[in-house]
């Protein structure tokens, strides 16, 4: 337990030998589909930030910073991060006997992942009289980015050519949370999201399998 506000907390705490830690983050007025297989036996603790789970039949319960969940078979459809800055999850799981390895320190991984990136692909519908609109805060965001000159992160923004549909596309350090729940602009950019879709941001994390020129 952490000293000062007795909330269970996995960050920069070092396992037992035979657990692994896995940390989720998810970027504010995102969610991120419920795959059971990704919690299977694991105890989850949200370490930051203000979590809404929806259920396949729509019911809905929120939890805040210090909650720990067995989200192991439920029927849910979505978790979303509903507060002004990211979600993070630590999903705590035993290793098998034949896969077990030296302990290690969460938060000082070994020094050839040390600058291991993560990249978030989000997506999402809005109103057609909300386009203008969203492309204004969009600008908003980027002015700001490029006056702070955040640490660690890339970022890029699409527009389909249905005129409605856009893509964001974040790469950041693969053990912190995002730096866009830091940037002000980006901040009210997702404060009213849902107000301007049609359809809610989905936000999936990817993998590079290739690329030219794109990721350097």
């Amino acid at each position: 337990m952490d000293d000062e506000c007795e909330c269970l907390s996995f960050v920069g705490r070092q396992l037992p030998l035979g657990f692994a830690a896995r940390q989720v983050t998810i970027d504010p007025g995102c969610e991120r589909r419920y795959e059971p297989t990704e919690w299977s036996d694991a105890l989850v603790v949200l370490e930051a930030g203000d979590l809404e789970l929806e259920c396949i039949s729509g019911t809905r319960a929120r939890f805040d910073g210090g909650a720990v969940l067995f989200l192991d078979s439920l029927p849910l459809r979505t978790l979303r991060s509903c507060g002004p800055e990211s979600v993070l999850l630590t999903a705590v799981t035993r290793i098998p006997m034949s896969r077990r390895t030296p302990l290690r320190h969460m938060g000082e991984p070994q020094a050839q992942r040390s600058n291991a990136m993560k990249r978030v692909i989000v997506q999402y519908r809005v109103k057609p009289d909300q386009v203008e609109r969203n492309e204004a805060l969009i600008r908003a965001v980027y002015e700001e980015i490029d006056r702070t000159q955040p640490e660690g992160l890339r970022y890029a923004t699409l527009r389909l050519d249905d005129g409605v549909t856009f893509i964001h596309i974040a790469e950041q350090p693969e053990s912190s949370p995002s730096p866009l729940s830091q940037i002000e602009a980006f901040q009210r950019f997702t404060a009213g999201i849902g107000d301007r879709c049609d359809q809610a941001p989905i936000a999936k994390e990817a993998r590079e399998v290739g690329s030219f020129r794109m990721f350097d």
